[in-house]
């Protein structure tokens, strides 16, 4: 059997189920509904069976920006004793897709995009990609089930886990998220 973890329902209330995954084309044609839902216009993208995604879009300010995006399912964390735990694994793409990897600042980002339903109440959690390009083996970003569920309830969370900042948001805060992560960069990783 496998193992449960906590879940959030869309009451706020927590039970114990297994994790609810969606397919790389199911994540792939999220990522795009988040882009066009915050009133982005699709310029050109990449192939959904390419990882990570990359975008161009405009905004309502007729600004472009260039997205590149390692969407990836949360899940639990594989220990049994700690359910409240959930990741996302990654590949290192500094050796998979080096050619993908671009600097983030005022126009472009990168980032790593953990995404969360389990009762329709799709939450989203974005990662610092850089720090997970300095590894030679697979790596897990963490969150915690009271991460998901602050950002549920108040709509975007700003937060460490791991010791490794994260933001939490539903869809409608995007482009919040996106603000705030490009001056992450311009004030904290300008390296």
């Amino acid at each position: 059997m496998a193992i449960q973890y906590e879940q959030i329902l869309s009451n706020s209330y927590i039970i114990k189920a297994e994790d609810k995954k969606y397919t790389k084309k199911e994540l792939y044609d999220i990522f795009i509904d988040l882009l066009i839902e915050n009133n982005f216009i699709i310029i050109k993208s990449s192939l959904p069976t390419e990882s990570p995604i990359e975008v161009i879009v405009r905004d309502n300010n007729e600004n472009d920006y260039r997205f590149v995006v390692n969407i990836r399912n949360i899940t639990g964390s594989g220990w049994k004793d700690k359910i409240d735990i959930k990741r996302v694994q990654v590949i290192n793409i500094l050796y998979s897709s080096p050619e993908k990897i671009i600097t983030t600042n005022q126009n472009q980002a990168m980032f790593l995009l953990g995404y969360y339903n389990f009762d329709n109440n799709p939450i989203f959690v974005a990662w610092d990609f850089y720090r997970y390009t300095k590894h030679n083996t697979n790596r897990s970003c963490y969150v915690t089930i009271n991460h998901l569920q602050r950002g549920f309830e108040n709509g975007f969370y700003e937060g460490v886990s791991a010791q490794n900042i994260i933001w939490v948001f539903k869809i409608q805060y995007f482009s919040k998220f996106v603000e705030k992560y490009i001056n992450y960069f311009r004030e904290f990783r300008n390296e």
